[in-house]
Formats: structure tokens, sequence, C-alpha cells
């Protein structure tokens, strides 16, 4: 039997602080679909912020008591996307300690170059 007496291992712990997405990091519906805004309603001051935000829009008019706002697909929506901070560690660990990566690629080729060296011992017996 081969040991390699060495062990990898990845965690990724929740740090109780939040990460913001952009719409498309979110697969958000909105910038995926577009979205709406009814403006009978609706506050001025969010009224004014939404029709000088910069975004591209369309008014529509269905009655005379019902306004929308149509916004295009692939631009910023209003909603502020979150998800936890969960940063990734990458740990190998051998008879001289352990020893942290800061990338995954460099986690990876090292567990390659191991792996590799097991194959080549077997291989020689």
């Amino acid at each position: 039997m081969y040991k390699t007496n060495k062990t990898y291992r990845t965690t990724s712990p929740v740090t109780g602080q939040e990460h913001i997405l952009s719409c498309q990091e979110a697969d958000c519906k909105n910038y995926q679909n577009g979205w709406r805004v009814r403006v009978d309603g609706l506050p001025a001051d969010l009224l004014h912020y939404v029709t000088h935000s910069g975004r591209v829009y369309q008014r529509v008019q269905i009655t005379a008591d019902e306004t929308w706002l149509i916004f295009k697909a692939e631009q910023k929506c209003f909603d502020q996307h979150v998800s936890p901070y969960r940063p990734a560690y990458y740990y190998s660990k051998d008879r001289n300690g352990v020893r942290t990566h800061t990338e995954a690629k460099f986690w990876i080729e090292e567990y390659a170059e191991n792996l590799e060296a097991i194959r080549d011992r077997v291989q020689k017996g």
C-alpha cells in the first residue's frame, strides 16, 4: 500500500459579512428580462430617482389612471443583490506542516503533482 502522507482540504466559512453582487452575478431576472415600475402612487422623490437614474425606459400610459415605466433588459436594476461573504481557503498538509494556498489553481496544481508522484511510485513498485 502506498501512502502519500499528504492531505488536502478546502473550507469556505461564513464570515457574517455580505458581498454585493452585480445583477449578472446574482442571476437577476430584472436584468435578464427587463422590468416595470408603476408611476401612479409612486412618491415624487422616488419617481425623480427612477426617471433620472440613467437607466433606459419607456413610459407607457395604459389608462388615464395607470402609467408604467418599462425598463429594458441588460441594465442594472434597482435592487441591491447581496450574498454572504464566504472566502475560500485551500490547505495542504504534510510532515512539514500546513500550507495555505491563496488561489484554487495553486492548490490543484500541487495536488496534481502529488498525484503524479504517487502514480510514478506505484509504477516503479
